[in-house]
């Protein structure tokens, strides 16, 4: 990583967790370690957040996940924060079936 306020630039869900709690795995990441209920109360204040200032939880958290790989400085992330985006601004998310 580059200087402190510069983020990898593909930025992960694993990632986070690693740099946040240590190794975790999906399983635990809610519910079976000790951490669990931090990233789950982070995950639920986003969640809040975004209802909040008049997002759709499941559309909004689809953007924001598809986003948060490309956003490079802590600028780009404030940018994702629900209060700073328009409900009407973040699009339908591509519903791709299962084979």
């Amino acid at each position: 990583m580059g200087s402190d306020n510069q983020i990898k630039a593909r930025w992960s869900w694993s990632d986070f967790l690693d740099r946040s709690l240590g190794p975790v795995s999906e399983t635990d990441m809610l519910f079976g370690h000790p951490n669990g209920t931090d990233v789950t109360a982070t995950l639920m204040s986003i969640i809040e957040t975004a209802k909040a200032n008049g997002h759709e939880p499941y559309k909004f958290l689809r953007y924001l996940f598809e986003e948060l790989p490309y956003a490079q400085h802590e600028e780009d992330l404030r940018k994702l924060l629900p209060y700073n985006i328009d409900p009407q601004d973040v699009p339908e998310p591509n519903m791709v079936p299962r084979t």
